[in-house]
């Protein structure tokens, strides 16, 4: 038989998400708008799980008070406020942070509503909800806890709360320690008892003062011995590049694993996440060099292309204290997908752009508005001169000659940022920030890794750029149309001319050569690259095409 939910859906907020899985598991549930609804089914309805935001935990205690013992999972914003909870006897099957997996929801409620039957243990349970099982039964119970040769009782005489052995800040001094040992023993009158009103009462002061914990990090292993590994490249000392060569796209991603220590203090920060399709790659990956994708601290998103967040997204949903750090109109993004302003860490919000770690070493954010979104930035390691970008600096790749170590081509990096960068006023102003900066090294979000700094500000200064282009395209003529089909006939197979050539059947009458346009001529150049992208062609044909086209000032519109 399923468990029956209830949902204290006040911002409308869950229902959707979990009603499908609830439904397709066999499980009920019931939703209350309000407080005063929620009551009302509690009182009518037997509720085995109680789910609500962690800023409704009064009208949970309410119905303890009572006497309606229900298990509760909260919806958390912070990993913080499930920290506090731990410490108030509660376990991490009590809460998920959101975003949250509905999946992970539905594990824990099964854990929670089978006690002390099956795989559960009381050690497993925790505290708080090994008490609610005595209650809910009316059992006549000793609730044992103890550690260090400190223990303390709790006493429950046929479903209702007698008393402590203990002070409660003993018993809570004890629960804020690790690898408690919880038993369930026989009842037994006991004279000397700290009695409460009711379970409200014990909780709240449980509850009261508990302080957010903070430790240092500590990685299972030394990267050192890890970085020899061949499925991921050590650029520099805690540098790591994780991704896997992207074979038929002309886009090579790089996402890096950026991991900042000092003595036994670590902090692992993702940067440029990658695509949904590098996932597992990239957890397999973080997996073998820090231990798993709960060990991370930060990731850092740059834009809002689905290869900017998707990862980051699903990253955040596995680990609840990983926050993303990123500019407020990408906030504003990823906050319409569901994910709480407190789980981002907004570059406006440190003093001069400047993030301190623990390690000591420091991060500079530089805003780059419009280059090529509203909220674009980069973000500068002050002590290594590492400088991380978005679409700026990037550049086109073919993946046969791809590696992170080989310095880009210069008209790939230059194509790149034709077509990417709205105008030349942008692009001087990334390379005035550049020269006001140390930077040695610049790893983009695509392409490769610029180990020659000044030569590709060389090669940037004065160069036009996105609508500097398209204002100076010469007129097109029907002859500059038919080199460029010629030239594709020449890059590609026979079987991939044919597939081209019935593609752009709608558009153009094409043989051996262009014999007919049925569209502005002005178009046919955009329509072919959209052609030559759509039906996969190979990434040598696709930057052949893009090279002679921006040679030829046929170039009018992003890619």
């Amino acid at each position: 038989m399923g468990l029956r939910f209830l949902v204290l859906d006040k911002k409308k907020k869950y229902t959707s998400v979990i009603g499908d899985i609830l439904d397709i598991t066999g499980h009920g549930l019931l939703v209350a708008l309000n407080e005063e609804k929620a009551k009302e089914l509690i009182k009518t309805v037997p509720v085995d799980i109680l789910l609500l935001d962690y800023e409704d935990m009064p009208f949970w205690l309410s119905i303890l008070e009572e006497g309606y013992y229900v298990f509760p999972i909260f919806f958390l914003e912070r990993y913080e406020d499930g920290e506090r909870l731990i410490s108030a006897g509660f376990t991490e099957l009590n809460f998920v942070v959101l975003p949250f997996n509905p999946i992970d929801l539905l594990s824990n409620a099964l854990t929670l509503s089978k006690g002390l039957t099956q795989a559960s243990s009381p050690q497993e349970l925790g505290f708080t909800n090994m008490l609610l099982h005595v209650l809910r039964r009316n059992l006549s119970a000793r609730v044992s806890v103890n550690k260090d040769d400190t223990q303390c009782m709790v006493y429950v005489k046929k479903g209702v709360l007698e008393g402590l052995s203990c002070p409660t800040e003993s018993l809570k001094d004890i629960l804020n320690k690790r690898d408690v040992s919880i038993q369930l023993l026989p009842h037994e009158e006991e004279r000397m008892l700290v009695t409460f009103r009711n379970v409200k009462e014990l909780l709240l002061e449980l509850m009261e003062g508990v302080e957010e914990k903070v430790e240092p990090e500590k990685l299972p292993i030394s990267f050192e011995e890890k970085a020899v590994l061949e499925d991921f490249v050590s650029l520099a000392d805690g540098v790591f590049w994780m991704s896997s060569p992207a074979k038929e796209d002309i886009l090579q991603i790089n996402t890096i694993l950026r991991v900042y220590k000092k003595e036994d203090i670590t902090v692992p920060i993702l940067i440029n996440a990658g695509s949904s399709t590098d996932l597992g790659d990239v957890v397999s990956k973080i997996e073998k060099l820090i231990g798993g994708v709960e060990h991370l601290k930060g990731v850092v998103v740059f834009g809002t292309k689905l290869d900017d967040y998707t990862n980051a997204y699903n990253l955040l949903r596995s680990n609840p204290r990983l926050s993303v750090i990123t500019t407020i109109p990408i906030a504003e993004e990823l906050f319409r997908l569901g994910v709480p302003m407190s789980r981002m860490r907004l570059i406006e919000s440190f003093p001069q752009f400047r993030l301190r770690l623990s390690t000591g070493d420091v991060l500079r954010f530089i805003p780059i508005p419009f280059c090529p979104e509203k909220g674009s930035f980069m973000m500068h390691e002050e002590g290594t001169g590492i400088l991380y970008t978005g679409d700026v600096l990037s550049s086109y790749g073919n993946p046969e000659v791809y590696s992170p170590l080989n310095p880009p081509n210069l008209e790939d990096l230059l194509l790149y940022q034709a077509m990417n960068i709205p105008d030349g006023e942008r692009m001087k102003s990334v390379i005035q920030k550049l020269s006001e900066l140390e930077v040695k090294t610049v790893i983009p979000k695509y392409g490769n890794v610029i180990w020659n700094v000044e030569e590709v500000k060389s090669a940037l200064m004065g160069v036009e750029v996105g609508f500097d282009l398209i204002k100076k395209n010469r007129e097109l003529s029907l002859e500059d149309v038919k080199e460029l089909v010629s030239k594709c006939r020449e890059w590609l197979s026979e079987e991939e001319f044919f597939s081209f050539v019935q593609a752009m059947s709608t558009y153009a009458y094409i043989d051996d050569e262009l014999r007919e346009v049925y569209i502005e001529l002005e178009s046919l150049p955009s329509v072919m690259l959209s052609t030559f992208m759509v039906l996969g062609m190979r990434p040598t044909a696709k930057l052949n095409l893009l090279r002679f086209m921006h040679r030829k000032g046929l170039i009018s519109f992003p890619v």
